[in-house]
């Protein structure tokens, strides 16, 4: 009987103290955009156009949420049929040293690309008359699932 009601008084702390939670019961939504270089919303573009893509997410949780990976946090890509077309690391190099970060809690995640291309890529990206997919890829955090979201379906319009 002791040791019953001393696992309840344990439990009962715990719980309160918000350490019973596990990471699979947190869960973050994030905002992913597409947008001309003036910031209108928009899916229609001409070959040779710049567009923005953005990504955030924030932490409701109370603690400090943290990721590691030898990329960038946070992978834009444009997508035709199965195949990526460009990418917001296009042209870069990273070295194969994990690198981590962290998000403070109530905190905000953000990242945006100037798509179609990247400073460093030569020739430039210029997107043909077609349909294409704005897609974003993110590491996630060790503590917290973060939902996917779904892609932008983008036209291109000679």
């Amino acid at each position: 009987m002791k040791v019953m009601s001393f696992l309840a008084l344990v439990i009962f702390l715990l719980s309160g103290c918000d350490l019973v939670n596990t990471k699979s019961t947190w869960k973050l939504i994030p905002t992913f955009t597409l947008t001309d270089t003036t910031g209108q919303v928009r899916k229609i573009f001409h070959p040779g156009e710049n567009f923005v893509m953005s990504y955030s997410v924030i932490n409701t949780t109370s603690f400090t949420l943290d990721y590691y990976n030898t990329k960038p946090p946070v992978i834009f890509q444009v997508i035709k049929n199965d195949s990526v077309i460009a990418s917001s690391i296009d042209g870069y190099a990273f070295a194969e040293v994990v690198r981590g970060g962290y998000l403070m809690p109530y905190g905000v995640l953000k990242a945006t690309w100037k798509a179609p291309t990247t400073p460093p890529q030569y020739p430039k990206v210029i997107l043909s008359p077609g349909s294409y997919e704005a897609r974003v890829v993110f590491v996630g955090f060790n503590q917290v699932k973060v939902e996917s979201v779904p892609g932008i379906t983008i036209s291109v319009l000679r």
